[in-house]
């Protein structure tokens, strides 16, 4: 059996396991606590074992920012996806979205040839149980405005 540590914190603090974010998924999890005051140590576990249901990925994406402004042309997509069963997901369990279109796959995406306009991109991460999730961001292409205050002379 292997154990990981889910929390380390004061004795006198309450804990509360969230599920969305807690422990990876598997039919035999079971819970042990460690208590120590610095001299005297004692834990106990779990009597048996119980079921910790999969938890889905939980993609990011680091380029473009939303509500950017970028020129037009080509706009190069940075994410990835960490999956508490998987670790980090890439190639194909990494799917990139321009407006509802796939366009590709993996952590780096080049779209060319974008023309100005507001663009949606979504990356969706499909972890080994076939869960999915996705995040998107919207940005937009064309050109920067620049108003220069008017001088007199």
């Amino acid at each position: 059996m292997n154990w990981g540590t889910l929390v380390a914190m004061h004795p006198t603090t309450t804990f509360t396991l969230d599920d969305a974010s807690g422990p990876r998924g598997s039919a035999q999890a079971r819970v042990r606590v460690i208590a120590s005051d610095g001299v005297n140590t004692g834990l106990d576990a779990s009597d048996a074992d119980f079921t910790v249901a999969d938890k889905a990925p939980q993609p990011h994406i680091d380029a473009p920012q939303a509500g950017a402004t970028l020129p037009p042309g080509d706009v190069y997509l940075i994410g990835g996806a960490a999956d508490l069963e998987d670790g980090n997901l890439d190639g194909a369990a990494l799917s990139w979205s321009l407006d509802g279109q796939v366009r590709g796959t993996g952590r780096e995406l080049l779209l060319t040839g974008l023309t100005p306009g507001t663009y949606t991109v979504e990356l969706t991460a499909t972890d080994s149980q076939q869960q999915q999730a996705g995040v998107s961001v919207t940005f937009q292409v064309g050109y920067l405005r620049l108003w220069l205050p008017a001088i007199l002379r």
